[in-house]
């Protein structure tokens, strides 16, 4: 195998995930809510991704060139987004000159975003911060082995965890993404064997298995009068953070064992375009300003409307986004 259309299929099950980690979240049912906490992984399977085929890449280019070309490819359509999003606060009479829609403009609100409808693009500073140490990163790993950076990264979470969560948020997938860079690097179509795939899915399975197990323990009282164990620290930093890389390896390993001999279709390649732009424009639609979850509708019709109309300004928002970027020259 000589191409990487696996990467196709891995991008658009990440999509489908994070849609469905925020349409969950609008279910009456409380169990039902509480699956949005597994669907949420799609948005580190994205983040791996990303690192793996930079990796896979390599840097061949400048990295003043390599900066621009990142970019323009997240800036454009971003604020494209917070424009229609903009357009939207305005219609309905909401004040847009604040310092958070500041923040929301420059890609540097963080995890504390206090606009509605882009409660989830948290996501965008934490992918600035990996294309900035991305030239860098590559230029260790020439120098130091990539086993020991490895090692690093993989115990940076550790150390990170002593900060608060809004700045553990944005730094540990930053860890994550190197990971995945360097075995972008490493990369060998032999991995790719249906043994390698099915312990990858069992692997990713009992990760998460071990993830709701451990949250039963610290919500147990004699575990928090005796250890003193902190949840935060224990469960929502460094349990969600290990179980969640693990499993988002393992199911990226899964599905490209799956897909490794799959042609990518013409569908296959619309959705895989436009995933930027639904995961963007998704969430405004399920919790608001414009949500489609209304009470005269069940659950199920209000999802299907949240697809078909995130994909539609999804496809719009896309094509303006091409003929944006095309508008600014890149050298040669």
């Amino acid at each position: 195998m000589n191409t990487l259309n696996f990467c196709t299929y891995i991008r658009i099950f990440a999509m489908m995930s994070i849609v469905l980690c925020h349409t969950v979240a609008q279910h009456d049912n409380l169990y039902v809510q509480m699956s949005a906490q597994f669907f949420n992984i799609g948005v580190l399977i994205f983040f791996c991704l990303s690192g793996f085929l930079f990796g896979r890449k390599g840097m061949n280019t400048s990295t003043c060139e390599w900066y621009k070309r990142r970019l323009k490819r997240i800036y454009i359509p971003w604020l494209l987004f917070v424009v229609v999003l903009g357009g939207v606060h305005l219609v309905q009479g909401h004040d847009i000159m604040t310092w958070n829609w500041a923040r929301l403009i420059l890609g540097i609100q963080g995890t504390e975003v206090c606009v509605q409808g882009a409660g989830h693009t948290w996501f965008i500073t934490c992918l600035l911060l990996c294309y900035a140490l991305t030239p860098l990163l590559s230029s260790i790993i020439l120098r130091v082995k990539p086993r020991i950076v490895c090692i690093i990264l993989a115990c940076a979470p550790i150390a990170l965890a002593i900060f608060p969560m809004r700045i553990f948020t944005l730094l540990s997938p930053v860890c994550w993404y190197g990971i995945a860079f360097i075995a972008g690097t490493k990369y060998n179509d032999n991995w790719l064997t249906l043994r390698n795939g099915m312990i990858a899915m069992a692997v990713a399975i009992c990760s998460l298995a071990l993830r709701f197990i451990v949250r039963i323990l610290v919500g147990n009282s004699f575990l928090h009068e005796n250890f003193n164990i902190s949840e935060t620290f224990l469960y929502d930093k460094l349990c969600v953070s290990y179980t969640q890389f693990i499993a988002a390896l393992g199911i990226m390993l899964f599905l490209a064992v799956l897909f490794k001999e799959s042609k990518v279709g013409l569908m296959g390649k619309y959705v895989n375009d436009i995933s930027f732009e639904i995961y963007l424009y998704h969430y405004m639609l399920c919790v608001g300003p414009i949500s489609l979850f209304v009470h005269e509708m069940s659950w199920t019709v209000s999802t299907l409307l949240v697809i078909v109309c995130a994909a539609g300004i999804a496809t719009v928002a896309h094509a303006l986004t091409d003929r944006l970027t095309r508008l600014i020259p890149s050298n040669k």
